[in-house]
């Protein structure tokens, strides 16, 4: 009687689970937008034994993301998670535009009077590149974009560059993993928007702030 009982009890938790396992994935054309908007500040001091410079500027940059054409990914279920195959959607376009910069200068040397300087740095010109967006499972109903290798940014005036850690990775979104592991609609969409502010450069001259905006959607439209 134990044996039976411990039987249909291990029947019942193994029928669902092979249920699951037995259904097939579900296929999605998938499609990526985005954008990440970059502005930084600095502040630089410098002294000698005649002068002290106290100069400030700016930089902008903002990544405009699109995919070319529809990736298809598959989702499936396994156990308490869901799987994407494959984790990326290809053929994303990203198109850098610089943005112009500025930079001001105070001058105090010896037996002169304050010195007051300003520039702009014009914007140059957009371009663009292919890549792959690749992305996680980032937890129950979450997903994430895995960090690529960011492009330095110059600072105006200051004669230096920044490599900031700027992509979609900065803000994970929520997706709905029942609906598209079992297709149950049409569509599903993704979303995620982050803003980020802090000092990415402190040293004892020199310091640079970021303020980032990211804010991405992927849409996933069921084919079959």
């Amino acid at each position: 009687m134990r044996l039976a009982l411990v039987s249909s009890l291990a029947a019942l938790v193994v029928a669902p689970l092979a249920a699951q396992a037995a259904q097939p994935p579900t296929r999605w054309a998938v499609t990526l937008t985005g954008r990440v908007t970059e502005s930084y500040s600095y502040s630089r001091f410098l002294r000698d034994p005649e002068c002290v410079i106290s100069r400030m500027g700016s930089a902008k940059r903002e990544l405009v993301v699109r995919s070319v054409r529809p990736t298809t990914i598959s989702v499936r279920e396994a156990g308490t998670r869901v799987v994407y195959r494959p984790s990326s959607v290809a053929r994303v376009s990203v198109r850098t535009v610089p943005g112009q910069g500025w930079w001001s200068e105070l001058r105090r040397c010896r037996g002169n009077q304050l010195e007051k300087r300003s520039g702009i740095c014009p914007a140059r010109p957009p371009s663009s590149r292919v890549v792959s967006a690749t992305f996680r499972r980032w937890g129950t109903n979450r997903i994430a974009f895995r960090p690529r290798p960011a492009r330095p940014v110059a600072l105006c005036g200051a004669g230096r560059s920044v490599t900031p850690d700027a992509w979609l990775h900065v803000a994970p979104g929520r997706a709905d993993e029942v609906a598209l592991a079992r297709g149950s609609r049409l569509r599903v969409t993704a979303r995620a928007a982050t803003t980020r502010d802090g000092n990415i450069v402190e040293e004892p001259e020199f310091t640079v702030g970021e303020n980032l905006r990211v804010a991405w959607t992927l849409r996933f439209r069921r084919l079959g």
